[in-house]
């Protein structure tokens, strides 16, 4: 995925800064991209981090969202 493949999103978040979309992926250009999704009872995120080239996915029962992002960025700490 190069700058050409993507298309800038203006949201402000605490876990997704300098954001845009590529190929169904929200990208953080500062150091990863990937997709999350939370549900009654579950939560998912996968993400792959550039600056160290690891991937990571987090699936899991869960009462509130973010959880599988949360464990998965407490892993994979690359900010």
């Amino acid at each position: 995925m190069n700058e050409n493949d993507l298309i800038s999103v203006p949201i402000d978040h605490a876990d997704w800064k300098n954001t845009a979309w590529g190929y169904g992926l929200m990208v953080d250009r500062r150091n990863r991209y990937g997709h999350k999704g939370d549900g009654p009872k579950y939560s998912a995120a996968c993400f792959h981090f550039m600056k160290s080239g690891l991937t990571g996915c987090v699936l899991c029962s869960a009462e509130s969202e973010g959880t599988a992002t949360t464990r998965l960025l407490s892993i994979i700490d690359e900010a």
